[in-house]
């Protein structure tokens, strides 16, 4: 955390009362709160999950495929845990470049609902999943997947599709749009 300085007492709360509480307290308010509203944002109910439930036709022969494969090339050294991913810091282009050089490290992304958020990587230079599944195992791994790999992992990663509020993610260009100024 960085260190505390002192705000200006005329900072005020929402009630328009000089504040006492220094501005490193506020800063973790608001990390909290942001925390929080993330942690809401979690989409469960994916194939995945409940294959991991014990339905055991809740993904194909293919989908269990690509997991496995998905497993046993080492990606999940990085996207591990409950939201595959999203828990650690890595350099990204280990053993190739991917993307654009900087930042040198970034945040292992979670592959929840990762079929519906094209463009791919911190930079969006891969369009399609298949191609962000191909350069991560050139870069990360020093692999060159083959054409039935890379099927496999991604429709793997297709079973991470989530509810959310009782409805399957979609990816935004299909996502409805309400309100006048958006239409």
């Amino acid at each position: 955390m960085p260190t505390p300085k002192p705000c200006s007492n005329s900072a005020t709360h929402t009630g328009g009362s000089p504040t006492s509480l220094p501005c490193w307290m506020r800063f973790a308010a608001v990390l909290d709160a942001i925390a929080t509203f993330e942690r809401s944002l979690v989409t469960t109910g994916s194939r995945f999950d409940r294959w991991l439930l014990g339905e055991a036709d809740a993904i194909t022969p293919e989908e269990l495929s690509g997991y496995q494969l998905f497993k046993s090339l080492g990606c999940v050294s990085c996207h591990q845990g409950v939201n595959v991913g999203g828990n650690l810091f890595q350099r990204h282009g280990i053993f190739h470049p991917l993307g654009s050089p900087e930042p040198v490290l970034l945040r292992v992304p979670s592959l929840r609902n990762v079929a519906t958020t094209a463009p791919y990587f911190h930079d969006g230079s891969a369009p399609t999943l298949p191609e962000a599944v191909k350069l991560m195992g050139i870069a990360q791994l020093d692999r060159v997947l083959t054409e039935p790999q890379i099927a496999a992992i991604v429709a793997f990663l297709n079973t991470l599709t989530g509810t959310y509020r009782g409805q399957l993610v979609r990816p935004a260009s299909t996502t409805p749009r309400l309100g006048p100024a958006l239409r």
